[in-house]
């Protein structure tokens, strides 16, 4: 009988927060303090293609190849707006830089999603409306630099090990899976196919599954989709499959996330820099908005060991919001946001109302400073 009740709580606690998905955050007797909330980019024209794709043609993409589009900006502007409906309680209708403050890499795709998202977040209204013809007023974005390190700087250190992992782990599954390998290797004109080269096929069909369905090949549908999905995803997988490797890839995103976070839990860590940048922690915001990719997404699931190895999809979000009881304890609640669900998130063995400074600790072995990235990099 205990048992049976138990369970209908869990199904309780999962409903509401499913239904959470669409309602506002104002029935907790524990105040939000802050957010971060991290973001997929929008949907984007291919960035490369197989030799017999006949739609691997800037007349298909005339922003360009890798470049968002209509429907990318489109579902970035309704992002916004959902979060504008679910944080209706927290931040004020109107945009004040000391409220949010809003980072992305500097890639067009990013920034523009940025730009599209705060569009619908903040919609200018009142002393704001600075033209009645134009619904969107300019809110700046910053270019994260605990993000970037990777893609701008380079890290030898990590793409050694990261070499290391393939040479071990891909040769198990392309012998596995030799026959769909061969099969993809046959339509698509490649002559040989990796792994890697199975991810950038599967990214294309996601690309054009969303864009135009009549630009999916016939002969794609015959493959085993769940093998191909599964081979997709070991490649972001093994990015973050040691703790070297995860502290390289995504340790500078945790070490801000947590000071950003500190400073509300305790004032005195103000003083703390990100790099030369002394508004990134002093600036007073409670909202964080960043725009990023399907590697950081899949990066920051994998280190909290909750990534299922699936498809990270365009404006897919976690979010990390921190609260206060009434003790004066803070915890963290973590939720994952795809298109049609908002699922809770535990950390590591933490529960889902896990104590900041657990998090902090259940992550430490992962998280490092922009400083002792660069030492270990160069080590």
């Amino acid at each position: 009988m205990v048992d049976l009740f138990i369970s209908k709580i869990n199904l309780l606690v999962l409903l509401l927060v499913h239904l959470g998905y669409s309602v506002p955050i104002e029935n907790s007797d524990d105040e939000l303090v802050a957010v971060v909330a991290v973001s997929r980019h929008g949907d984007r024209a291919p960035f490369t293609s197989f030799p017999t794709d006949r739609y691997y043609n800037l007349t298909y993409w005339p922003m360009g190849f890798g470049q968002i589009t209509k429907k990318g900006i489109d579902r970035h502007y309704k992002l916004g707006q959902w979060f504008r409906h679910r944080y209706s309680s927290f931040l004020s209708e109107f945009y004040h830089s000391k409220e949010i403050y809003a980072w992305s890499t500097d890639i067009d795709r990013t920034l523009m999603s940025a730009y599209a998202n705060l569009a619908g977040l903040y919609p200018p209204k009142g002393y704001q409306l600075w033209n009645e013809h134009i619904s969107w007023q300019p809110i700046p974005v910053h270019i994260a630099p605990f993000l970037s390190l990777i893609e701008n700087l380079g890290c030898p250190k990590f793409f050694s090990m990261l070499q290391k992992v393939k040479e071990t782990v891909f040769p198990i599954y392309e012998e596995k899976h030799s026959e769909i390998l061969q099969y993809i290797a046959n339509k698509t004109g490649w002559p040989k196919v990796s792994i890697e080269m199975v991810d950038e096929l599967m990214d294309l069909l996601f690309t054009y599954e969303e864009h135009d369905l009549t630009f999916v090949p016939d002969w794609s549908k015959a493959m085993d989709h769940n093998v191909t999905k599964y081979l997709s995803a070991i490649v972001y997988e093994i990015q973050t499959h040691t703790v070297p490797l995860a502290r390289l890839k995504i340790g500078t995103f945790y070490d801000y996330l947590f000071n950003f976070f500190n400073k509300f839990v305790d004032p005195t860590s103000l003083k703390v820099r990100i790099g030369n940048d002394p508004t990134a922690l002093n600036q007073k915001s409670k909202f964080v908005l960043v725009m990023a990719h399907e590697s950081t997404l899949s990066a920051i699931l994998n280190t909290m060991g909750a990534y299922n190895m699936k498809h990270i999809e365009y404006a897919d979000t976690v979010l990390w919001e921190l609260k206060k009881r009434k003790d004066g304890v803070h915890y963290l609640n973590v939720l994952f946001k795809t298109k049609s669900e908002l699922s809770p998130v535990n950390i590591l063995k933490c529960d889902y109302n896990c104590n900041f400074e657990q998090a902090k600790k259940s992550l430490a072995d992962v998280t490092l400073t922009i400083q002792r990235w660069h030492k270990e990099c160069l080590a």
